[in-house]
This record gives structure tokens, C-alpha cells and sequence, in this order.
């Protein structure tokens, strides 16, 4: 269980309060600074090593993210979808040419920056849900997001299928 650093504090502060008030009557003031002062520096240590942990989690993490595809171009400004791979997630997912992207994940869009954004939070495998508008109906469609080993896989199932014509 990760704690607070203001849980911590409190312990620590109460772990110093406990030591000086099992101290004799006469205390010294030199040591209960001393025990102030390691109970102080005990907290920092304890908050560097949960920062550490944590950057060292979301390196990790990035370190692990694998990128993401489609299969889909689109135009940079309309979100239009400009074509579709054969065989690609966006074919799968029932895009076509001519569709225009609204909102993914009930999050709206208006440029690809937008869909970038939105995509980065997602890996190879999940399935979100798009919001187009086709000939004037909006609608919605299930995209699964593929990974950069089905775009090569893709890409040799379209060489093979053009050196059998």
C-alpha cells in the first residue's frame, strides 16, 4: 500500500513526540532537535524513493507501449478519411473513403493532432468506439487498434495477393 507523504509525516511526527515524552523530564532540547531532525530527514528519503518508484513505473510503461495502427489515412484538417488499407483494422471496423471522424471514445475531434492524442492512451488490441458522419448520417463504428506487426502482416498479404494477378 502506497502511503502519502502526509500520512508518513504524521507517523514520523508521532514517533518523534513519543520519543521525547518517554525522554526524562529534563530533555534534553539538543536531542529532541536531533530526533526532529532525523524523523525530517526519514520522510524525504521515504518521498525521493516513491518519486523514483513512480518515474521509474511510467518509463516503464512507455517502454512497454507499443505503437499503434490503423490503417487509415486521413486528411490532416476534415478528419475525411482519405482511404483504407485492405485488410487493416479501419477495413475491419467497416470505414470506408469519404468518412469523416466526429469523436473517439465520446471524446470530440477536429484534427489529427486530436486523434493522435486520444490514441496514445490506447495499445494494440482494444477496440474504441468512432463517431463518424457518412453521406450526412452520423454513426458509430468499433475500431480495433492493430499493432506494427499486423501492419507488416498486411502489407505481405497485399504483395502476395498483387504477384498472384
Amino acid at each position: 500500500m502506497i502511503r502519502t507523504a502526509e500520512a508518513r509525516s504524521t507517523d514520523i511526527t508521532d514517533q518523534a513526540r513519543t520519543v521525547s515524552t518517554d525522554a526524562p523530564a529534563a530533555a534534553d532540547p539538543v536531542a529532541e532537535n536531533a530526533v526532529a531532525m532525523k524523523a525530517t530527514a526519514e520522510l524525504k528519503a521515504a518521498t525521493l524513493a516513491e518519486a523514483a518508484k513512480a518515474h521509474a513505473a511510467v518509463a516503464a510503461d512507455q517502454k512497454n507501449k507499443q505503437p499503434i495502427w490503423v490503417g487509415a489515412k486521413l486528411d490532416n484538417e476534415s478528419l475525411k478519411i482519405l482511404s483504407v488499407m485492405p485488410g487493416s483494422p479501419a477495413e475491419k471496423s467497416v470505414l470506408s473513403s469519404g468518412d469523416q471522424i466526429h469523436a473517439i471514445v465520446g471524446k470530440p475531434v477536429s484534427d489529427i493532432a486530436g486523434v493522435k492524442k486520444i490514441l496514445a492512451d490506447y495499445q494494440p488490441g482494444i477496440k474504441l468506439i468512432l463517431t463518424i458522419k457518412r453521406e450526412g448520417v452520423e454513426r458509430k463504428a468499433l475500431l480495433p487498434l492493430g499493432s506494427s506487426q499486423d501492419n507488416a502482416d498486411a502489407m505481405k498479404a497485399a504483395e502476395a495477393k498483387q504477384e498472384k494477378k
